[in-house]
């Protein structure tokens, strides 16, 4: 008799379950097992946003076994049986799991509480250093130079837009030092402001150009004036007509300009 529609996908899921579970096995998690203790080679496993999925859902019974006392070789070890390969499943003691989140991000606040307390928090802040010291830049002390163009301190200007997001916004906003690190000519500093940078402020401040001038600098923006016809609006009385103003643009630069204008920045 022919297999149904739903015969096949479950076997299908069977397949692919059984699969997954053998690759997990040959893996990390597998080289792990094999010395569980403490004293075991140690092994990382590193869950990049977190914060993101389900993470009761994603967890489940394993909230519980990651605790410390919980994981195999421990006094009050537990093991849990596997929903589809029916093996037991404990987690080991040389296993450290790192989870990266962003606080910036909204969904950090609802994240489980189970969650929390399992793991140490650990702030990790832009450090604009890191330009000098490990970044492309480092044999010229994170200073950028451009012929015919001057040269600029990246280290710097990073510094002071971080300080001017901190007092316009909060700390958990500033901007990472990832951005400008691998920075080697003139080009890669245009496309890390104009496609990274500038991108992320207007984000952060929607619709309020006037607070990314002043993260920016005047380097960064022009002031348009904005006239209206003076038939634009019907003669209703009792109606204000709205008066023309100066509209702020915050716009890209190029090549030629992105030195003047981060000069600029940092005064």
């Amino acid at each position: 008799m022919a297999e149904t529609a739903a015969e096949i996908n479950f076997s299908e899921e069977i397949f692919d379950s059984a699969a997954l579970v053998s690759k997990f096995n040959s893996g990390v998690f597998h080289q792990a097992m094999f010395d569980q203790t403490i004293e075991g080679k140690p092994v990382v496993l590193i869950i990049d946003e977190i914060n993101r999925g389900n993470v009761s859902a994603i967890f489940g019974e394993l909230i519980t076994l990651i605790e410390e006392t919980k994981r195999s070789g421990s006094n009050e070890a537990l093991e849990v049986i596997l929903p589809y390969s029916k093996q037991k499943f404990s987690v080991p003691s040389n296993l450290y799991i790192i989870g990266t989140m962003n606080t910036a991000d909204r969904s950090v606040e609802a994240l489980d509480t189970a969650l929390r307390r399992r793991f140490a928090f650990e702030e990790m802040m832009p450090q604009p250093a890191l330009i000098r010291e490990d970044g492309a830049l480092k044999a010229t002390n994170g200073v950028l130079s451009i012929k015919e163009g001057g040269e600029i301190d990246l280290v710097k200007v990073l510094e002071i837009i971080n300080k001017r997001i901190v007092a316009l916004l909060d700390k958990d906003h500033q901007i990472g030092h990832s951005y400008l690190i691998n920075v080697q000519s003139v080009q890669d500093l245009v496309h890390a402001f104009n496609n990274c940078i500038i991108p992320l402020l207007k984000e952060y401040f929607y619709h309020d150009e006037e607070k990314i001038a002043l993260v920016l600098g005047t380097g960064f923006f022009t002031m348009e004036n904005e006239t209206m016809e003076e038939e634009l609006f019907p003669a209703i009385s009792k109606f204000r007509i709205p008066q023309s103003k100066p509209r702020l643009r915050i716009h890209t630069l190029a090549e030629d300009s992105i030195i003047e204008a981060l000069n600029k920045l940092i005064g």
